[in-house]
């Protein structure tokens, strides 16, 4: 009867207790995406637009953005964007938000998702021309409560940091295959 009773009392713990799963963030492959440096890059202003509801720094933007350029292969990191139509400047744009929505599942049970939106503008300039690219992470947690009884969702340093490397390495991987891509087209002498 005693274990019947710790039995009950712990699965009780657990239901009134709720529970929450991440829904992970899908991985953006920059391995190796050039066979070699191609792109001179100085890295300018790394700025969030003011709206920066997960509190990111721009020191943490700049570390994702340095991995993501080396893991590409594809740019050469200098202290300024020089050279006809080779040397880029670089600016980053930054936005985070959190959105939360909570609906009842049954009369027992509500569900509550947190949505942790991170998007990146990547601006590179150079002599001949301005290009943007764009990249977003999109990072789910979900939270059920049993009778309005569990804990908040909590979004921690590691969630921030994996929204933020996602969202760089989506931007960086679409300049590589752009760069790429306008080399290849390129006529004959444009200094590309």
């Amino acid at each position: 009867m005693k274990n019947l009773i710790l039995v009950a009392s712990f699965a009780s713990l657990w239901l009134l207790g709720g529970c929450a799963n991440k829904v992970e963030h899908a991985y953006v492959d920059l391995y190796k995406t050039c066979y070699q440096k191609e792109y001179q890059l100085s890295i300018g202003d790394i700025r969030s637009d003011g709206t920066n509801e997960l509190d990111i720094s721009s020191n943490d933007v700049r570390d994702a953005l340095l991995q993501a350029l080396r893991d590409s292969n594809c740019f050469e990191l200098s202290s300024s964007g020089s050279g006809y139509g080779a040397g880029y400047s670089t600016d980053l744009l930054y936005t985070s938000r959190i959105i939360k929505e909570k609906f009842d599942k049954n009369i027992v049970t509500s569900e509550e998702k947190t949505f942790l939106i991170v998007e990146t503008i990547i601006t590179m300039q150079n002599f001949n021309e301005t290009k943007t690219y764009r990249g977003k992470s999109q990072f789910e947690m979900k939270n059920t409560k049993i009778l309005g009884i569990g804990n908040e969702t909590q979004v921690n340093y590691s969630d921030k940091i994996r929204s933020i490397q996602t969202a760089v390495r989506s931007a960086v991987k679409e300049a590589a295959e752009d760069l790429r891509t306008s080399r290849r087209t390129a006529p004959k002498g444009t200094g590309f």
